[in-house]
């Protein structure tokens, strides 16, 4: 029987109302997950610590199935994947330098700005800044190497200097990292979700329906942490295609693998920018976007796991042949 390693990060409830562990999974996940591996072998829980590196040594799984955050700064995403090929063990997912591209929005931006991609002016700061963005105000400000909206409150949109500098200087000292700032789209969020691979499967794009929480309008950590999130499944006034094939071609470029979400946001002409990719996307079986994505693309849960899982379990079922 296939040996099957699960690695992840669990929150930590004592930081419910904070958004530290924003990223981590819930044990209600875990077990979810855990219960559709069991399908392919033997699940072998390992959470993403500082015990992983003895224990991926001592009880050498057989392939990885991973959603692990990780911890620190920029490269936590890699974690996982440079373990699992230093010990040549096959993984879900991206490998550890798309990941770790993927999660510095700014390089991010470079990357597919060069590739003529659309995507909003930036600027990237790390130290408060005595002048307003080249751009101007609205302007739109959040942490440039974070997901799951942490750093993004009803405070991230500011409209003058004193804001700015306020918000930057948050973000600096109890995020521990640059800020981005971007002139502030006034349109729509929508969501593409890719899956599998040579070539990739649309899954249904969707709109993501913003602020009816504390009179938001943008995709918060406010929104995120009360499970208020609201799809449209069939999102009317734009063709979606156009996102599409930014998302397929940024997919191309960045080099991601197996699935991934990558978000857009209109100005208000309904004109389309890409915003950001998230190649390891929550998998939360009722709030996740990406899960909701599929199942309206006729896509069980149990069925997402096996199709994520899909290339490295062929892999060992051909090796073993």
């Amino acid at each position: 029987m296939i040996r099957i390693g699960f690695s992840f990060n669990l929150k930590d409830t004592s930081f419910k109302g904070s958004d530290r562990h924003a990223e981590y999974e819930t044990p209600e996940t875990i077990e979810a997950i855990t219960r559709a591996l069991s399908a392919f072998g033997e699940v072998i829980p390992l959470p993403c610590d500082t015990t992983l590196i003895s224990r991926l040594m001592n009880d050498t799984p057989d392939l990885i199935f991973n959603i692990a955050e990780g911890w620190g700064g920029r490269d936590r995403e890699s974690f996982v994947p440079v373990l699992s090929s230093m010990l040549e063990i096959p993984h879900t997912g991206s490998d550890a330098a798309a990941l770790a591209l993927t999660m510095d929005k700014a390089l991010t931006k470079r990357v597919l700005r060069d590739a003529k991609i659309r995507t909003p002016d930036f600027i990237l700061l790390r130290e408060i800044p005595e002048y307003p963005p080249p751009f101007g105000f609205p302007a739109f400000v959040k942490p440039n190497c974070d997901g799951s909206s942490r750093g993004i409150s009803g405070k991230s949109l500011v409209s003058g200097m004193d804001s700015y500098r306020e918000l930057i200087g948050v973000i600096l000292g109890e995020y521990g990292q640059p800020a981005l700032v971007e002139p502030y789209l006034d349109g729509r969020d929508f969501c593409v979700g890719l899956l599998g691979n040579d070539p990739p499967r649309i899954l249904q794009t969707c709109e993501v329906l913003l602020g009816h929480e504390e009179g938001i309008p943008f995709f918060s950590y406010e929104y995120k942490r009360h499970d208020t999130d609201r799809l449209d499944m069939s999102p009317s006034g734009i063709d979606t295609a156009e996102m599409e094939n930014m998302a397929l071609a940024a997919w191309e470029i960045l080099g991601c693998r197996d699935y991934a979400r990558l978000d857009f946001r209109t100005d208000s002409r309904g004109v389309p920018f890409f915003l950001e990719v998230n190649a390891l996307p929550g998998l939360s079986p009722v709030s996740g976007i990406f899960v909701r994505q599929a199942a309206a693309s006729g896509i069980p849960f149990e069925e997402l796991i096996g199709k994520i899982f899909e290339r490295v379990w062929r892999g060992r079922m051909k090796d073993e042949e």
